[in-house]
């Protein structure tokens, strides 16, 4: 009797508990059920292409694909409602408390289960899309970067999660964009994007469709919602105007680099002019002014049927250099020429206006270069609703000084461009800018009331994941931002837990090998400074030897010219000794022996997916750096030996210096594996084979005087 009576307890206990787990059931992904997804009707096209990610990740991770369903009635059993506040439908699935936290707000997003329901919702509907891409990183496991650093999420048969309950704050910063920037290896990489008509050394094609839509595809992935997305973009062109379509159909904004004002560059300029009359005007706001104004017309309008622009004004003249440049013509002082560049802002706003009357438009202009310092000066007039943007003339070190004297007002909105990426000084090849450095400029953004608009300069993206991860965080929430801290656990997420401490002090020893200016406490041998340096020692090498050695003439005939003070932190070193050089590259070559050191340990405890990784974004980059400083080293005691007329000791460390090329070229192989291949055909911004070839120019004069 006691048995029967415990059997029947027992078969009780457990229809009680069975009855219980389908009374309170949990959200899962993946086992027996098939995970459903409903997404609210009416939301714009860039959030459904966030829910097919979502779909094509999940299939990826668990290997069954998701069902989307039409209708929230049919949003039963294990499902994913997603969708915007001011969307009808997906309010009733929306708690009250939780509205009121989300409307009026900012792209902030919220992740709710209530049983087997996830429900993800966001203020607005990029708000929403964000809220998906959190959901992936977060909870799944999906890094932004999964493509670019050939990480892939972990497979699970089945994903359970009892309490998922995430409101997210509004970011710290509102626009947080990338500027794709001297884009040379994402040009060349692959064929098929089409051509570009430039009369210039560099971007004779358009980066391929596939490769711009990956770069997109992570920017919206790691919730960042602007892009300016190429150098010289020419909306003419319908190859380039595709990177703004895939741009904009991700729901990014769109934006122009500052030599772009309305869109249009001095190349795009020569291009409108060459298809309409054949002829090549001077590029001049001052000498052709109506010209000039025709071309920025023809492009707003152009630019105009985006639906989220970021319109830039100002005036720059040729390839990034100052307006008088292009045109000799222009007054001198630097008054008379603030006074052209803030009439040329005006009559862009007027252009703004005229095109789309009454409609408020988001306009910025960044004090780049000679702007920054007219601007410290006072000199400059800017037109109303202008977002003001300083740059940090120095490669992510430091803000220049009309940051910090610019009185901000508060009708006024502020914010910064910075730079992860930046040629000629670099970095561009090898990352330089460590998180806490970034962090240190971002918080004193915050500080300043400059934290409206943010963008990064990126370069081809690849280079500068890490330093890119960092920086979404902080422009999300900056105040309690550590750097070393950040770094430490991005590489035990990266590495894994066991493995992280390690990896963590390869790249604090590798980020910590980068020698300062004492001037300046700048970075003084980054790989486009150190290719600057030994290109130095050569010609100066040259001079000596041969009577071609004629240093190269610089096109600032006033050396008190306002474009050439913005760059003295850009550009470190003056007046420091051929000694003091020598002990500065050799510091800096001793570190990232100790870094390599340090990498090599941490690969040995590597496998798979996370050791390709190391190997590409730090042990390829320490070669780089190795090359370059090491060719620094060299040259330096060539020019050394031959101020101490030892010709034979100069022709043995030319020598030494094109022994360093065997690093670039592990480094290059490192870098082209599978997928990458062909990745580096275009490396032309700091061009170490051009180097490689100056260097034997000069080691053959040496050798004709032995």
């Amino acid at each position: 009797m006691i048995i029967k009576i415990t059997k029947y307890l027992w078969l009780f206990v457990a229809m009680f508990g069975f009855a219980s787990c389908q009374q309170n059931p949990v959200f899962t992904i993946g086992g027996e059920s098939v995970l459903k997804i409903w997404i609210a009707d009416g939301e714009p096209d860039f959030l459904n292409l966030a829910v097919n990610d979502l779909v094509v990740d999940i299939a990826k991770i668990t290997g069954q694909k998701p069902e989307i369903v039409k209708t929230q009635e049919e949003c039963s059993g294990n499902c994913i409602s997603i969708g915007t506040v001011s969307n009808a439908p997906m309010r009733a699935s929306i708690p009250e408390n939780r509205l009121k936290s989300l409307e009026g707000k900012w792209e902030c997003y919220s992740l709710q289960t209530n049983g087997s329901q996830l429900t993800i919702a966001g203020s607005s509907a990029r708000g929403t899309m964000f809220g998906v891409y959190y959901f992936l990183e977060k909870h799944l496991g999906v890094d932004p970067f999964y493509w670019w650093k050939e990480i892939e999420p972990k497979p699970q048969d089945q994903l359970t999660f009892e309490n998922i309950d995430y409101l997210s704050e509004e970011p710290d910063f509102k626009f947080r964009g990338w500027f794709i920037n001297d884009e040379d290896l994402l040009t060349e990489w692959k064929d098929g994007g089409g051509k570009r008509d430039l009369d210039y050394r560099f971007y004779h094609q358009v980066v391929h469709p596939d490769i711009a839509s990956r770069v997109f595809e992570a920017a919206v992935r790691a919730r960042f919602n602007l892009i300016i997305p190429a150098s010289f973009v020419e909306i003419f062109n319908p190859a380039e105007e595709k990177l703004l379509e895939l741009a904009s159909a991700r729901g990014l904004y769109l934006s122009q680099h500052h030599i772009e004002p309305l869109g249009v560059s001095a190349f795009g300029y020569f291009n409108y002019w060459k298809r309409k009359t054949g002829e090549k005007p001077l590029f001049s706001y001052y000498s052709e002014k109506e010209k000039v104004i025709e071309v920025w017309k023809e492009s707003a309008k152009r630019w105009s049927k985006y639906p989220d622009v970021i319109w830039q004004i100002g005036l720059r003249g040729i390839a990034d250099r100052p307006m008088w440049l292009a045109d000799p013509g222009v007054p001198q002082t630097d008054a008379e020429r603030a006074g052209i560049i803030s009439d040329a802002m005006q009559t862009q706003m007027d252009i703004l206006e005229e095109l789309m009357p009454g409609k408020k438009q988001e306009v910025t202009t960044t004090l780049w270069g000679e702007g920054a310092v007219f601007n410290e000066q006072g000199l400059l007039k800017f037109p109303k609703n202008t977002t003001i943007i300083f740059a940090d003339n120095s490669p992510g070190w430091v803000m220049p000084e009309d940051f910090y004297k610019t009185k901000r007002e508060p009708h006024i909105n502020y914010g910064i461009y910075y730079h992860h990426g930046l040629i000629g000084p670099g970095p561009h090849l090898a990352q330089g800018v460590p998180p806490s450095k970034t962090a240190e400029i971002f918080k004193l953004a915050k500080e300043k009331q400059s934290s409206y608009y943010a963008i990064m300069n990126v370069g081809n993206v690849r280079e500068f994941t890490l330093g890119i991860a960092a920086s979404r965080d902080m422009l999300e929430e900056i105040d309690e931002f550590d750097g070393n801290e950040w770094l430490k656990n991005w590489c035990a997420e990266n590495f894994g837990k066991e493995n992280g401490e390690m990896a963590f002090q390869a790249y604090k020893t590798y980020f910590s090998s980068y020698v300062e200016d004492d001037t300046h406490g700048t970075p003084l041998l980054l790989d486009g400074l150190s290719k600057g340096r030994a290109s130095k020692n050569l010609s100066a090498i040259l001079k000596v030897v041969s009577e071609n050695g004629v240093e190269k003439k610089s096109e600032f005939k006033n050396r008190n010219d306002a474009f050439l003070k913005s760059l003295a932190k850009a550009h470190p070193g003056g007046g420091m000794s051929t000694e003091e050089w020598l002990v500065k590259s050799r510091q800096q070559d001793q570190v990232l022996k100790e870094a390599l050191v340090l990498t090599e340990q941490a690969l040995i405890k590597l496998a798979g997916q996370e050791e390709q990784y190391m190997r590409t974004n730090l042990l390829a980059h320490i070669k780089f750096m190795q090359c370059l400083t090491g060719w620094v080293v060299e040259t330096t005691l060539a020019l050394e030996a031959l101020e101490n007329q030892d010709l034979s000791s100069t022709e043995k460390h030319l020598k030494a210096a094109l022994e360093k090329y065997k690093l670039y070229e592990e480094a290059i192989e490192i870098g082209t594996e599978e997928k990458w291949e062909d990745y580096y055909r275009g490396e032309k911004k700091i061009n170490v084979k051009a180097l490689k070839t100056r260097t034997e120019e000069v080691l053959e004069q040496v050798q004709l005087k032995l």
